[in-house]
């Protein structure tokens, strides 16, 4: 619903980067991907919609200002509940944003938040975590996401950002995940 209005609002050029859904997946991937024109996935701590932030930027297609106002209030509202998004969800978000780069080093992910490692490290252990824990949790996260998708192993490695075979077996008998069988790792 909320992918229809912003689509209507903006004249069909609002496109989300991708839809995170909480529950675990549930019949046919390419069509929760048709139907929001984007990546589907499944099994994450709770439901979102992940967008470009050149999206904020789009133009109203229709000059109703009874609906741009109401725009304007939910737009307020959801601001006011992304300045209580916890440290931690941030850090995870660019995280899993960073690990398919190969770029999920400590000196990466604080460059991407622009602060410095020593700053990041002290923040997530003032929250009770490491950085470490978070990549676990993170990749896992991505795993479990591309064995519901049937993605292939390579696709899976990849997406988790593993650069080899070995680490990447060594790491699922870790979270004791089984090794995915529709395609060979390479």
């Amino acid at each position: 619903m909320v992918t229809k209005v912003l689509r209507f609002a903006t004249d069909g050029q609002f496109k989300a980067r991708e839809i995170q859904f909480q529950h675990p997946y549930r019949g046919n991937i390419q069509k929760y991907a048709h139907a929001f024109g984007c990546s589907v996935t499944f099994g994450h701590e709770r439901t979102a919609i992940l967008i470009p932030d050149e999206s904020w930027c789009l133009p109203l297609g229709h000059r109703n200002d009874a609906l741009h106002g109401q725009l304007r209030n939910v737009a307020a509202g959801l601001h006011g509940e992304l300045e209580s998004y916890d440290f931690i969800d941030t850090v995870r978000d660019r995280i899993k944003a960073l690990l398919p780069k190969g770029q999920s080093s400590i000196e990466a992910v604080a460059a991407a938040l622009h602060m410095t490692p020593r700053t990041l490290q002290r923040r997530l252990r003032e929250e009770g975590t490491t950085f470490r824990a978070l990549v676990e949790a993170s990749r896992k996260s991505i795993l479990l996401g591309c064995f519901e998708r049937n993605a292939t192993a390579d696709e899976t490695m990849r997406h988790a950002g593993y650069t080899n075979q070995r680490s990447f077996r060594r790491a699922l008998r870790r979270l004791n995940l089984p090794e995915p069988d529709n395609g060979a790792v390479s």
